[in-house]
């Protein structure tokens, strides 16, 4: 009797639901839609579109640092081809040092969403899901921010500034037709940069806090 008891009783608790443990928390200023997804989803859908911006900006980085070069040695080109006067040195000679100057901080400076890849990937052999989805989170929000302060007011404002230097250095020489031209370039190339950059998390954290369609969206590779 107690046999077939404990059968029974086996039976009927195969068919009742099963209850699963909370998933991880949510990030602040998340909708209440995001709970819903699953946490493996939430965390691979960060890691992809991080993935991506990383490889793109990767491309703008290296980009940008091998034309800027390659203007640098045009200028430079520009003095054996047409003279090594004066007028020239000023002209190119000025006009190379002044242009080399924009690589110095794409050198020295990437933009953050690179790193904050490389960590979550780094992070991966952590057994603790909710704690990397955290951090991956934190690191969505920081690149998206950091992607606004490179389109904020005042790096056009600084590109202006130094571009407007740029023409006054050359009118020190009496040459203001070329620091005109320099000026006035130099801050359309600038402009190219800034807007040129890859900005994704910027509206890859309204989608993830939004939490719908994470799933199908990382499904058909962005």
């Amino acid at each position: 009797m107690k046999a077939l008891i404990a059968l029974a009783l086996s039976f009927a608790l195969s068919f009742a639901p099963v209850t699963t443990s909370a998933g991880c928390p949510t990030m602040a200023g998340a909708n209440a839609a995001l709970a819903m997804q699953d946490d493996g989803v939430r965390l691979a859908w960060i890691d992809a579109r991080l993935e991506r911006t990383a490889h793109r900006a990767h491309f703008w980085l290296h980009g940008w640092e091998i034309a800027i070069v390659g203007a640098t040695a045009v200028n430079l080109a520009m003095l054996p081809i047409l003279g090594n006067t004066t007028s020239n040195r000023i002209d190119f000679g000025l006009g190379a040092a002044t242009t080399i100057i924009g690589v110095v901080p794409l050198i020295f400076w990437q933009p953050r969403v690179i790193d904050d890849h490389e960590a979550i990937e780094a992070a991966r052999q952590d057994p603790d899901q909710c704690r990397r989805l955290a951090d991956a989170e934190r690191r969505l929000a920081a690149s998206a921010a950091a992607q606004g302060a490179q389109r904020a007011w005042y790096m056009h404002a600084g590109n202006v500034v130094l571009n407007l230097g740029v023409t006054l250095l050359f009118g020190a020489f009496h040459h203001w037709n070329t620091g005109i031209l320099s000026g006035v370039g130099g801050a359309v190339i600038g402009e190219a940069i800034i807007y040129s950059e890859p900005v994704d998390q910027i509206d890859d954290l309204a989608t993830y806090r939004r939490g719908t369609g994470l799933s199908s969206t990382l499904s058909i590779g962005f």
